[in-house]
């Protein structure tokens, strides 16, 4: 990286609302906290269905289509 670049970094949000460039701020109430744990909802039995976004960020140093490479995203269910 080059001084002052950002290195990217994925933000996660309910797929279901919707969302602006906010979600790649520091403390936005748009983006999942996962370090307190987050609910994402109650299992009763049957099938759990969430949708989340990805949303790939670099404090708006990312030009649309030319970031290239992986981002490893894990998720632990208990």
């Amino acid at each position: 990286m080059k001084d002052k670049e950002v290195a990217p970094y994925i933000t996660v949000s309910d797929a279901a609302k919707k969302i602006t460039n906010a979600v790649c701020n520091n403390n936005s109430a748009e983006a999942l906290e996962f370090y307190a744990g987050q609910s994402l909802g109650k299992y009763n039995g049957g099938s759990v269905y969430k949708s989340l976004s990805f949303n790939l960020c670099a404090n708006g140093n990312i030009p649309t289509n030319t970031y290239k490479g992986s981002i490893d995203v894990s998720f632990l269910i208990e």
